[in-house]
């Protein structure tokens, strides 16, 4: 059981990597994946942990600064929020809901082809309330020239890890 008032636990199928993926049955290899030796970015891994510090230190230029114009973050139980106002706009609203919020990635990887996946955490005391609360999620991201075109985040971190492998597979 869960030692917090609050825990927030959303469906995946609201998530969509690309429309629909996160829902999608997983197939199964009998050979095992390659992963580039390249990546698309300078460093994929090293961008988004710095975009997850920008986030955990709620300075909002520096994190819209990882998004292209145009970039696109879909949230469970949350609409689309298309270009950097509207992600910024999104981060403002989410961690603010947080009289102290703590962001910890547990885990990033780099797929190929652009595409990320990232395992990570935010805790913290509610504003204006004595309870915590904690939502773990898994989170696809499409990268380019060394900016994020886009994200999508779920809580059932199994599909959303299952939906960038297939997104990474159709790059290759």
């Amino acid at each position: 059981a869960s030692s917090f008032a609050h825990e927030r636990s959303i469906p995946c199928e609201a998530m969509n990597p690309r429309p629909a993926d996160c829902s999608r049955t997983h197939e199964l290899r009998d050979t095992p994946r390659v992963m580039s030796e390249e990546s698309t970015t300078s460093d994929l891994v090293e961008l988004t942990r710095r975009s997850f510090t920008a986030a955990s230190r709620r300075d909002f230029d520096a994190l819209v600064g990882f998004f292209a114009a145009d970039a696109v973050w879909e949230a469970q139980e949350f609409q689309a929020f298309e270009g950097r106002d509207a992600i910024r706009g999104f981060f403002e609203y989410v961690l603010g809901t947080y009289q102290d919020a703590e962001i910890e990635v547990e885990d990033v990887l780099d797929l190929g082809g652009g595409i990320g996946f990232v395992t990570a955490s935010l805790e913290g005391q509610l504003a204006d309330s004595t309870a915590h609360m904690r939502t773990r999620m898994g989170a696809v991201y499409t990268w380019a020239d060394n900016l994020i075109l886009r994200v999508t985040s779920c809580t059932d971190i199994d599909e959303a890890r299952a939906a960038a492998e297939r997104l990474a597979a159709e790059r290759e």
